[in-house]
């Protein structure tokens, strides 16, 4: 355990240092700023439009942070041959994929973090008064990301070219987000069709259930079961990622 948490620490260190996550931040700004002139010419209320976009544009500048950091993580090592003083090191295989993995969770969830609490300050400024409700929406964004981050691992172990990886990464992310159509173009399609989908279904993620801002902002809020059973499902899912990225790169020739 003290050698994965030296890995994670390592990663963690190694990504922070990465000068293209400066202009993620630049990317939130922009786009806080677009959804501040856009609920300004809106029909109904400005500051629902800006707290639902600012969700928005933090989803999608996590996704960004995972596929800029994640994909290049075992790339980079192979490239520059650190891998193999890695690995002559008391350490498996499979304790090194973790070690990323955690690294990679860590620097996402805190950045995350840092961006969503300037989500909630902008808004803030606009609407003179703090919605805490907010952090609900940040925390599901992070579960998300928990298992975004497995998935860029996995696919980082299976596909050679670091850019294919990063597509692949972020197709999941786009289809994991509409999930639950495929049931319905299902019903519609033929029988190849119909069993491909419904494959389709069950092993891609349902990131949308971690988009709940019609509830947050609109009825009761969401309970301390949902956010434990969005805990429990991404660390699930993210844990078979993780098993199978594992088992590849154990067969993996690194040569």
């Amino acid at each position: 355990m003290t050698t994965v948490r030296t890995v994670a620490f390592a990663t963690f260190r190694e990504l922070l240092r990465n000068k293209i996550l400066h202009s993620v931040f630049a990317f939130l700004f922009l786009l806080l700023c677009v959804s501040a002139l856009f609920g300004s010419v809106t029909i109904g209320d400005r500051m629902a439009v800006m707290k639902d976009f600012g969700l928005f544009a933090l989803s999608v500048a996590g996704c960004a942070v995972v596929v800029i950091s994640g994909v290049n993580l075992l790339d980079k090592e192979l490239k520059q041959k650190t891998i193999y003083n890695v690995l002559s090191k008391p350490i498996s295989r499979s304790q090194f994929i973790v070690g990323k993995y955690l690294g990679l969770v860590l620097l996402v969830s805190v950045l995350i973090s840092l961006m969503g609490i300037c989500i909630v300050l902008f808004v803030a400024a606009f609407e003179q008064s703090l919605d805490l409700r907010l952090f609900q929406g940040v925390l599901l964004v992070i579960f998300e990301n928990i298992i975004l981050s497995s998935i860029a691992i996995l696919f980082s172990t299976v596909v050679v070219t670091t850019a294919l990886a990063g597509v692949f990464t972020f197709a999941v992310y786009l289809a994991g987000h509409s999930v639950a159509a495929l049931l319905t173009f299902a019903e519609d399609s033929g029988p190849e069709k119909t069993i491909l989908l419904q494959v389709a279904y069950y092993i891609l993620p349902d990131l949308s259930r971690f988009n709940q801002t019609t509830e947050i902002f609109y009825g009761s809020g969401l309970s301390s079961a949902y956010f434990a059973w969005a805990l429990v499902y991404s660390i699930t899912y993210s844990a078979a990622c993780i098993a199978v990225s594992c088992l590849i790169f154990k067969k993996r020739d690194l040569a």
